[in-house]
C-alpha cells in the first residue's frame, strides 16, 4: 500500500509529533505542510533536521526550503496567547521560534499556562496525599491517636487542594 502523494492534515500532525519518518513518509509527504503542520505542534525550526537524518537513511533529501517556508506560514497560528497558554498548561517547550512582534502575546499566554500546568501538579500531589492518609486511616493497625492526627493533615490537604483550585486562572483572551 502506498501513502497519497499529498497526506491530510491530521496525518502530518501525526507525523510532526514522530522524531523520525518512515521511508513512505519521506518519499510522499508534503515538506510545505509538513514545515506548517511541526510549526502548529511547537516544534523550532531545527526540528527539519530530525526529518533530514530520518529520510537521508532512506535515500531521501527533505526540501527544506519547502519545510521551512512552510513552517514560517504556520508559527503566526502557533504564536498566539492562546497557543502559548495552551503549549504551557501541557508543560511544551518553547524553542524561541515566534516572530518578535508576535512573541510577547504567546509568552504571556505559556506563563500562564506553565501556572496552571504547575498548580495542577501540585492539586495532583494533594490528592495523593489526601488518598495517602485515607488509607492509613482505614489501616486495621491504625490506632486512635494516629487517625486523629492523619484526619487533621487529611483536613489540611483538602484546604490547601481547594485553595489551589481557587488559584486556576482562566483562559486568556487573545488581543488583536
Amino acid at each position: 500500500m502506498s501513502l497519497p502523494a499529498r497526506l491530510p492534515l491530521p496525518v502530518l500532525a501525526l507525523l510532526a509529533g514522530c522524531a523520525t519518518l518512515s521511508e513512505q513518509q519521506c518519499h510522499s509527504v508534503d515538506w510545505w505542510q509538513l514545515g506548517q503542520s511541526d510549526a502548529l505542534a511547537g516544534a523550532g525550526p531545527d526540528h527539519v533536521f530530525r526529518h533530514r537524518e530520518a529520510c537521508q537513511r532512506h535515500g531521501v533529501v527533505p526540501d527544506q526550503h519547502q519545510w521551512l517556508q512552510g513552517h514560517a506560514q504556520g508559527l503566526p497560528a502557533f504564536c498566539t496567547g492562546s497557543q502559548g497558554y495552551r503549549h504551557g498548561s501541557r508543560n511544551g517547550d518553547y524553542h524561541g521560534q515566534c516572530p518578535p512582534d508576535l512573541e510577547p502575546a504567546f509568552l504571556a499566554g505559556l506563563h500562564l499556562g506553565q501556572e496552571l500546568h504547575e498548580t495542577d501538579q501540585r492539586i495532583a500531589e494533594q490528592d495523593r496525599e489526601i488518598e495517602r492518609l485515607r488509607r492509613a486511616m482505614r489501616a486495621d493497625d491504625a490506632t486512635e491517636t494516629s487517625r486523629r492526627i492523619d484526619d487533621r493533615w487529611l483536613d489540611h490537604h483538602k484546604r490547601e487542594r481547594d485553595r489551589l483550585n481557587q488559584r486556576k486562572l482562566p483562559h486568556p483572551v487573545d488581543t488583536p
